[in-house]
């Protein structure tokens, strides 16, 4: 059980990160990069994060966490 759950999560995270790529160059933002199941150190502890982009938005730096 707990592997399907681990399954549906993974193609959730790959799902997300093409629609998020799709979604990009659909309202024409600069994609720099667009990972899925990123780690990042928090304050106390490391988070995971399904989908993370990283890009230009009217020229300026942005970056986006799903």
């Amino acid at each position: 059980m707990e592997g399907d759950t681990m399954s549906a999560s993974k193609e959730y995270e790959r799902l997300t990160q093409s629609l998020v790529d799709r979604l990009a160059a659909f309202f024409g933002v600069l994609t720099v990069r667009c990972m899925s199941d990123v780690r990042l150190q928090g304050r106390g502890t490391k988070n995971q994060i399904d989908v993370i982009w990283e890009g230009y938005i009217d020229g300026e730096p942005a970056a986006r966490a799903v």
